[in-house]
């Protein structure tokens, strides 16, 4: 998993990605729950025009309430997942246990605490560095902070699913945290640019704009999301972000907005009476010292009419072992990751699903092979339920959740814990993570095996096998503005894969 720099990288490689959830606050217009299936679709209230700056003040405060998510109610410990794929595996289980298992057998075996034995476990390093572990007590300590040093499964959802999640050092580390913290920008951009940078597309005028930071901390952005703010951190008083703003020529996207010291392109085009918004990023990361390119596409629909809108949101970050380039792969490991997500929220039929994949972008020699050290997983949940835990009441509800993983070593040794093979199925409880069900994807709403044939986890890999060769050559060379997602909705985005 690569290290985030600084805020302006942090800022700008999510610019677009954030943009998704701009649709989850036009839609909803309030932090009231969603209408279930049998209740649902437009409230009968005409459409609104959609506003850009109109939008920001309310998205931020709605932007992950209805994607798939866990409300952390528990002390869990911080997680990274640079640190989930060590460079050296030790003994590798060689036979693979081709069964659907119960959740239960990985979720929490010690009952809150921490892993031990031969448990499924996931390193937990919320140190960063500063913590002094021993492997005989499965702990690190610094002063009088004493954390696991591998976690159990449990703990780990509970931080991959919480929107809120930071780490040790303060900094988002999952697709959804990461996207909280870079939506700062879309908020910035509709508070700070004057109604003159705002075309009659609604979108920033074509041409060289700077979005200039305030200087007072007291000024809107710096206030909290609850309080209609943009929870922007106060140290970048007085910074600015330059953009260059040009129109293409696409039935895609209007608008492209380059950051040429970031090697970030972004387009975007907004339907302001329709109610539509597509956008896509691009990052070049080699002038960050790795050989990795990072795209995310969204499209949305329904922004202007309630209860009707539908969300589809794709990221990939992958990097390549190219020989005489800086690449990803020394001393013996990868050094950066292939990270996929795919969201798909539709408000109508109350159905939310995410697919996630965190790994190796190839075999442990630094090949093209197929992986041996990745984190897969399925969830799906009702966007109702959802945002009526995120609004801190009582809820109830669960989460249909499919796990499988391989590279997991045991604590306290080299043994891999032999995961590879298994779907991990359960119903879990949104409000305390506890299991509602085990060995099962009834649940609120019916979930999808990540094994299922031909389903997510073979998606996910026939897709790393599109790029893996050369992701220069493929993923940036490939994206332009005539570029599109390769699902279509909740009959494909477990089976698709992506192509372009």
């Amino acid at each position: 998993m690569r290290t985030i720099p600084n805020w302006r990288l942090r800022l700008a490689l999510t610019l677009i990605s954030s943009l998704v959830w701009l649709s989850l606050s036009s839609c909803s217009g309030s932090s009231s729950p969603t209408a279930t299936s049998s209740s649902s679709g437009s409230s009968g209230t005409a459409p609104t025009p959609v506003s850009f700056a109109s939008a920001t003040t309310t998205f931020q405060q709605n932007m992950i309430a209805e994607t798939p998510h866990f409300t952390n109610s528990s002390v869990v410990t911080a997680v990274n997942l640079q640190h989930y794929f060590p460079k050296h595996w030790g003994s590798i289980f060689s036979e693979a246990v081709a069964a659907e298992l119960g959740l239960a057998v990985i979720w929490d075996p010690e009952s809150g605490s921490a892993p031990a034995g031969s448990d499924f476990s996931v390193l937990n390093l919320y140190n960063g560095g500063g913590f002094t572990c021993s492997g005989a007590s499965n702990t690190c300590t610094l002063g009088s902070v004493t954390i696991q040093a591998q976690e159990s499964l449990k703990n780990f959802m509970g931080q991959a699913l919480d929107p809120n999640f930071l780490n040790s050092n303060g900094a988002s580390t999952t697709l959804f945290g990461r996207l909280k913290q870079a939506s700062t920008i879309v908020c910035a951009l509709g508070n700070l640019l004057p109604a003159a940078q705002i075309d009659t597309d609604g979108l920033p005028i074509v041409g060289s704009l700077t979005l200039s930071f305030p200087a007072a901390t007291t000024n809107i952005i710096y206030q909290p999301i609850s309080a209609g703010g943009c929870s922007a951190p106060t140290d970048q008083a007085g910074a600015s972000l330059p953009l260059t703003v040009t129109a293409v020529t696409s039935a895609n996207y209007a608008k492209q907005i380059i950051i040429a010291p970031l090697s970030v392109i972004a387009w975007l085009k907004l339907d302001t009476t329709a109610g539509s918004l597509n956008v896509m990023t691009l990052e070049d990361q080699r002038n960050n010292g790795r050989y990795a390119v990072d795209r995310a596409i969204a499209n949305i629909t329904g922004i202007n009419t309630p209860g009707s809108g539908k969300t589809l949101f794709e990221y990939i970050s992958i990097g390549s072992n190219v020989a005489g380039s800086t690449n990803c792969y020394a001393n013996g490991g990868w050094q950066c990751s292939y990270e996929y997500h795919r969201v798909f929220i539709d408000e109508a039929a109350n159905g939310a699903y995410l697919v996630s994949n965190f790994g190796s972008p190839g075999d442990q020699s630094g090949g093209i092979g197929t992986p041996t050290s990745f984190l897969q997983y399925t969830a799906v949940a009702r966007p109702s339920d959802l945002k009526t835990c995120t609004s801190g009441g009582t809820c109830s509800g669960s989460l249909a959740l499919s796990f499988t993983a391989n590279g997991q070593q045991e604590v306290n040794s080299n043994i891999v814990y032999p995961s590879v093979g298994n779907d991990y199925e359960g119903c879990v409880n949104l409000l305390d993570r506890s299991l509602a069900s085990s060995g099962a994807l009834t649940c609120s709403i019916t979930g999808t095996s990540i094994l299922a044939s031909g389903g997510a986890s073979a998606m996910i890999e026939s897709t790393r096998q599109v790029y893996a060769t050369d992701v220069v050559a493929t993923l940036l060379a490939h994206t332009s503005a005539t570029t599109t997602l390769s699902f279509t909705g909740a009959t494909d985005i477990f089976t698709a894969p992506n192509t372009n």
